[in-house]
């Protein structure tokens, strides 16, 4: 074969392999795959919301009234749970002993009509 005719088909090739790809890159922009069409329909990640309401106040009124053992198993379920049972002055002297839990209980039980006897 001539280098001149070899030259000119190693240049078509080339051409080719350029239009290939070119066609490649035209149909997958114009027939999007699955994970294309999914990663379209997730939403944009956001920045976390924090929300401060009087959940913290509900929280408070319920931890409150767990032992003291619960308490420990419950520092780990979050940041905020943690500093409250373990640091937070207030939240503590708020805690009942168990002598106070029981009479706590004890008034929580009564019946309403031991009050007309």
């Amino acid at each position: 074969m001539p280098r001149n005719e070899r030259r000119q088909l190693l240049l078509q090739q080339r051409q080719n392999s350029y239009y290939d790809e070119i066609e490649a890159q035209l149909y997958a922009a114009s027939n999007p795959t699955r994970l294309d069409l999914v990663a379209k329909l997730k939403p944009e990640a956001k920045a976390p919301v924090v929300v401060d309401f009087p959940v913290d106040d509900v929280v408070v009124l319920i931890l409150r009234r767990l032992t003291a053992k619960t308490l420990q198993k419950f520092r780990c379920v979050c940041k905020s749970w943690n500093s409250l049972i373990q640091q937070d002055h207030h939240f503590i002297s708020l805690h009942p002993t168990a002598p106070q839990r029981r009479q706590q209980r004890q008034e929580e039980t009564a019946s309403p009509c031991n009050n007309f006897v």
